[in-house]
């Protein structure tokens, strides 16, 4: 029986949803700033909201409960910040439009679902669709009371009312794709129901109620989401689903079973791989490789095992759940975690002493890029206890990736529902919510009335912007290094040192290979970027901001988790104010004739030398410095002409910049000066290995270059013999390993590969990151394609390969071919039968140890390992001829 209140009247019911579940009305003075003193909107402007309490469920309570609702409204109208920034980011979404098309919808009558089959990933992304749209136009209705909002998400719910309850059927992933999607849609639903209508025509009905039920929320759930067997946040989305569905049904007995799953989940199958806050929020004390206890014991996310995307949603899941509980003023016995009344019963925060805001907290200090210890822990557990697979560390995929975050309501309950010092509690997490990127155009609706300071900043939504701001997507990892704010500009000075001072570059992937930095210094230095084989050389600016440019090689590539190393001695000071991901022309074109990298070079004693560090493209704002030439040297500053008779043995290095005003290209010189002549070219040949075989070509060039300068009298020309020690010292550097190596002995062939079919994802191979691949998307049928070219062949004896970080399986299977002309393939060697958890070696046959081959295609030949394909590392043993 249904209970109807008005939020005024029910004292009772409004000071459980206060102190347990909104925070959005202030009932402490430790979280009030500034007094909201204004006047409430005019009647005509509201949207009434029918407060129920049903089966013991307060209504609405799917986290949007009326006094959060009331609050962001009031908030809304009095165009307080972040709720006004919130909301206009809500009217704007293309989902918010009075005009809007369904998914799901009819052609021949608008009025049924075009499908009323659940069978199909197809028919899951039409509900996400319309389910998104319904969400909003509920909200958008209760915050406008324009009746146009109302009949639209009336309109969307009515159309999933019809769908048959006897054809839903599961298919893949149907646990995980449609959860969120049905509790949107159920979230609608929960709106119109409990909020009163402009007309009888959009008045929820009984009959909705009963349509919505059987047809949509009972076979969904049931079909979908009601098991506790799933991996990890593959059953939190569900859980979450469920959850809203039992709400919305008042279904007591099923609610109740879906709490204890989500603090314990006593009765999972597998408790490596469940999802509950004891179990994924594990406290670790045993090293599960070893079987050594730990002390003391680690509270690590177990799913950060498997990469930090996934792990990111498990907080999200996390939030989601326990505003739902704290909306309905849910308890929980502090051990079992099953729903009590009991005086010692606690809030899904509180379980296992704050479990979510330590995970969450443990989750944070690796993103931000700090040392983590990761206590290898079970991922598989049997029946009968024994370990079937661990997690042995935390694996590198999307750290660094903070703009998806969307737990940030944890702050909020922790300041303004449980007074708590955030900062000193989880100091991981409240760095993280200092740079938060929202990406939710809903969340703002759950900020309290009662936050203040942090609370109530107006956070960046651009997750992905052109320039970054540096202080905000930057972690300082050295006590050198700190954040200025000066006249509302914000950035990051650093002092560079020898050992070089550390930060960590946030969220700002991006697939362009020249990015830049505006900086400004006062001396030079060096940069090393992690992940990036050459070092980035940083000009002295003269205490002026300055742009300047890096290009990447072809395999390298900017992650969302970059460490920045700066190094440098004396007292230089470095300001960094942004990265440039899209950097424009301007930038971009400014560079040396002959490239950015760095020149090293010969000379010796008396002989003069001459250098050209002359502009890529003329321009008449175009000039050249250089703070730190050596004595006597000179610098056109206008052609970029250097000069210079070195007078003593030794190695002189210095910087030449190229500047345009605005944007600076820099450059380092190394110039190592010999005794005499003899001294010189041995210098210059150094690199030249007699052991090595070269390709002919570089090879032809280096010896011609080496008679040439033999060939010149001891008493020629300074000038004409530095001339022909320059071709000599060119050809030297141009020389070509016919087989260049990787430090393992093994082919560094991403460098002699001419082609292949994964592009520029071959140097993932080599890298020595297991958790780094080439996607499997680019595996066209179960394999990889290489053309050495048609002037090479390679000869084999034998292959290496390694699987992805926890999912070796996909490597599983795996054989190689060659051949010479891509069509007709040899098996090289026999199919990989184990899981490469190591870079295990598979010798090539006895009888194809000799071959020549062009082509080599790498395949795994079995569907039964993984239907996939993903290696994270490969090694090929062998001769290119």
């Amino acid at each position: 029986m249904h209970k109807l209140v008005n939020i005024m009247v029910s004292a009772r019911a409004l000071l459980t949803i206060l102190l347990v579940a909104t925070y959005a009305i202030a009932f402490t003075n430790q979280c009030v700033g500034a007094a909201d003193q204004q006047t409430e909107a005019a009647p005509r402007e509201l949207v009434h909201i029918n407060a129920t309490v049903s089966n013991g469920f307060l209504h609405p309570g799917i986290g949007l409960t009326a006094p959060i609702l009331e609050n962001a409204r009031k908030q809304v109208l009095a165009r307080r910040e972040p709720w006004y920034s919130g909301y206009q980011a809500l009217a704007a979404d293309p989902n918010s439009a009075k005009s809007i098309t369904l998914a799901n919808e009819s052609r021949s009558d608008p009025s049924k679902p075009a499908v009323d089959a659940f069978d199909s990933r197809a028919v899951c992304d039409k509900l996400q669709r319309d389910a998104a749209k319904a969400k909003r136009q509920a909200l958008m209705y209760f915050f406008t009371g324009d009746e146009v909002y109302r009949a639209n998400a009336l309109r969307i719910v009515h159309i999933w009312s019809q769908m048959d309850p006897k054809k839903y059927k599961f298919f893949p992933e149907a646990n995980i794709h449609p959860s969120y999607p049905m509790q949107d849609l159920i979230v609608a639903a929960e709106l119109l129901r409990y909020t009163a209508a402009p007309s009888e025509q959009l008045t929820w009905s009984d009959k909705d109620t009963k349509d919505f039920t059987e047809n949509f929320v009972v076979p969904a759930l049931g079909t979908f989401s009601n098991k506790n067997v799933w991996f990890l946040n593959q059953e939190g989305y569900p859980l979450a689903a469920s959850m809203s569905g039992d709400i919305f049904k008042n279904d007591r007995e099923s609610y109740e079973r879906r709490v204890e799953w989500f603090t314990v989940n006593k009765t999972a199958p597998n408790k490596g791989s469940t999802f509950s806050i004891q179990y994924l929020a594990r406290q670790v004390s045993t090293d599960a490789s070893t079987g050594q206890r730990v002390d003391p014991p680690v509270i690590e996310v177990v799913e950060m095992g498997r990469d930090q995307a996934h792990a990111g949603d498990d907080m999200e899941i996390f939030t989601n759940v326990a505003r739902m509980m704290n909306g309905q003023g849910t308890k929980v016995d502090p051990i079992t975690g099953t729903v009590s009344t009991a005086k010692d019963a606690v809030g899904p925060y509180e379980f296992l002493d704050d479990r979510i805001l330590a995970a969450t907290d443990y989750f944070c200090r690796f993103m931000l890029g700090y040392d983590t210890k990761w206590i290898p822990t079970p991922i598989d557990i049997a029946p009968n206890g024994a370990i079937r697979a661990i997690y042995p560390r935390i694996a590198d995929n999307y750290r660094g990736r903070i703009r998806e975050f969307q737990f940030w309501d944890l702050y909020y309950y922790y300041t303004c529902v449980k007074p708590t010092d955030v900062a000193k509690k989880a100091p991981y997490f409240y760095e993280a919510f200092t740079k938060r990127i929202v990406s939710s155009d809903t969340d703002w609706i759950f900020t309290p009335a009662n936050a203040t300071g942090e609370g109530l900043k107006v956070p960046p939504r651009v997750e992905e912007p052109p320039i970054v701001e540096v202080a905000l997507r930057s972690t300082l990892l050295d006590p050198n290094a700190s954040v200025v704010n000066d006249h509302e500009k914000a950035f990051v000075r650093l002092k560079p040192t020898e050992a070089g001072t550390r930060i960590a570059i946030l969220s700002s992937d991006t697939d362009k290979k020249t990015i830049g930095l505006r900086i400004r210094t006062t001396g030079s230095s060096e940069l090393k970027m992690s992940g990036l084989e050459n070092p980035w050389r940083l000009p002295d600016t003269k205490g002026e901001w300055r742009n300047i440019a890096y290009t990447m090689s072809r395999f390298e590539r900017f992650h969302d988790m970059e460490f920045f190393s700066f190094k440098g001695t004396g007292e230089t000071r470095i300001d960094l104010e942004s990265l440039i991901r899209d950097v424009d022309d301007k930038l971009a074109s400014l560079a040396f004739r002959d490239g950015t990298g760095q020149v090293q070079t010969v000379a010796y004693i008396g002989a003069p030398i001459a250098l050209d560090f002359s502009a890529a493209s003329a321009g008449a704002n175009l000039s050249l410095s250089s703070p730190d030439l050596p004595p006597e040297a000179k610098l056109d500053a206008r052609t970029g002409s250097f000069s210079w008779t070195p007078t003593h043995e030794g190695k002189y290095t210095f910087i030449v910049s190229l500047t345009n005003g605005d944007d600076v290209a820099a450059k380092r010189v190394d110039i190592q000066v010999a005794h005499d002549r003899d001294a010189a070219v041995r210098s210059v040949t150094s690199p030249f290995n007699k052991d090595i075989t070269y390709v002919r070509a570089t090879f032809d060039r280096f010896q011609k270059a080496l008679a040439d300068l033999k060939s010149l009298s001891a008493k020629s020309d300074d000038r004409i013999f530095y001339s022909k020690l320059m071709q000599l010292q060119e050809a030297t550097n141009a020389l070509q390993p016919l087989t260049p190596l990787l430090p393992d002995g093994s082919m560094d062939y991403p460098k002699i590969v001419a082609t292949s079919t994964i592009g520029d994802s071959l140097g993932l191979l080599t890298d020595g990151n297991n958790d780094t691949f080439p996607v499997y998307t680019l595996a066209k049928d179960l394999n990889y394609v290489f053309d050495f070219g048609p002037s090479y062949k390679i000869s084999v004896s034998a292959f290496a390969i390694q699987g992805r970080l926890n999912f070796e399986d996909r490597a599983q299977d795996t054989a190689f071919f060659g051949s010479n002309d891509g069509k007709a393939w040899t098996q090289l060697t026999t199919p990989i039968s184990e899981r490469p958890v190591e870079l295990t070696k598979i010798p090539v046959k006895e009888t194809q140890n000799h071959d020549r081959v062009r082509y080599l295609k790498i395949e795994k030949t079995s569907r039964k390992s993984s239907p996939l394909f993903e290696p994270s590392e490969l090694r090929i043993y062998g001769q290119r001829y």
